[in-house]
């Protein structure tokens, strides 16, 4: 597996270029085991306990990714994600979700990268992320969502 470095995320300090990680999850303590799994990995991190919260720094932190919860108080993910999408395309947005019927949902209803379903693994996790950082190319973002989707719920 290819680490953060090799995978485009930069560490805070290291690039003028940096671009965070946005976790958005409105449970503290999946957000809290999934923001120091990802700066343990490499990735700089920046949290949120709302979609609405998250949106307001997207213009002047400008993520490379954004992992955000699709349920939670006030604006859900799905609705933030399309804010999020639209206000700074090249951000790519990986949505998660507790429900299976919501993965299905969330792909149609917007233009995220990715929508993998809970619980998922540390090395799952990491998959996604430096994938979005460009180890999948967004032209074929579509047949990588159907895989990543497979091996997310298949144990890949």
């Amino acid at each position: 597996m290819a680490s953060a470095q090799n995978s485009g995320a930069q560490v805070s300090g290291q690039s003028p270029n940096w671009r965070p990680v946005f976790v958005v999850e409105d449970d503290w303590r999946q957000r809290q085991e999934i923001a120091d799994y990802l700066r343990y990995k490499g990735f700089s991190v920046v949290e949120f306990a709302s979609g609405s919260a998250a949106l307001n720094e997207v213009s002047n932190c400008k993520p490379q990714v954004v992992l955000m919860d699709i349920r939670m108080p006030g604006r859900d993910g799905i609705q933030a994600a399309k804010a999020m999408i639209s206000s700074s395309p090249s951000t790519k947005v990986i949505l998660m979700t507790g429900v299976s019927k919501e993965i299905e949902h969330a792909r149609a209803a917007c233009d995220v990268f990715a929508v993998i379903g809970k619980p998922f693994s540390a090395n799952q996790l990491f998959h996604f992320v430096s994938g979005a950082f460009g180890e999948y190319q967004r032209t074929t973002a579509d047949s990588n969502r159907q895989r990543l989707w497979y091996e997310v719920h298949n144990g890949g």
